[in-house]
């Protein structure tokens, strides 16, 4: 895997994240530098030099770190306060157009299906209520979607943008506007 590298033009949100959960969680475990960076497979100077934020680790390394630690990889990464709608940039390569955007994580217990919808202007799919415990997660490439969620909750995704919702309600996906919507959809279960 390729490494988080730092952005000499902007300052690197990602890297201070890590350090700050890192910690936080090692400490919480009590745990010792040492004993983690031996759980992860790593030295104790790269351990360190994370919890620092003056290291471009890869995301392999990164993984270790939660696995040991008993954590998700977002929750390594992602900043405490509440989640953007565009997700967290983890990896930035060296063009500015070369980055790796976490934008969500759902516990799954049995199986994720994958799609690629498309609605014309005018059309609107209407789900029918999941199972409990069923997640879907939705990712907006083109257009503007409008999520009904129990007939009450609107929420409107422009391109680009992500939501993660309890599909165990009614759900309505709706294209109000003039241009093709396309989205993945992804069924957690």
């Amino acid at each position: 895997m390729s490494n988080i590298l730092r952005s000499q033009e902007t300052s690197n949100d990602v890297l201070r994240h890590v350090a700050r959960n890192v910690r936080e969680l090692r400490l919480e475990n009590g745990l010792s530098q040492q004993e983690l960076a031996d759980r992860a497979g790593l030295s104790r100077r790269m351990l360190v030099s994370v919890e620092a934020g003056d290291v471009n680790i890869s995301l392999g390394k990164l993984d270790a770190i939660a696995i040991a630690l008993g954590v998700s990889f977002a929750r390594i990464v992602s900043d405490s306060s509440p989640p953007s709608p565009h997700g967290e940039i983890v990896w930035r390569g060296h063009s500015p157009n070369s980055q790796a955007v976490l934008v969500g994580t759902a516990t799954v217990r049995r199986e994720a299906e994958f799609w690629l919808w498309s609605l014309e202007p005018g059309e609107f799919y209407q789900g029918e209520p999941d199972p409990e415990g069923y997640q879907e997660a939705l990712i907006v490439q083109e257009g503007q979607l409008v999520l009904t969620i129990d007939r009450e909750t609107e929420r409107i995704l422009p391109a680009g943008t992500f939501t993660l919702f309890d599909s165990s309600k009614t759900y309505r996906y709706t294209n109000v506007g003039t241009e093709i919507v396309r989205f993945l959809r992804t069924v957690l279960n």
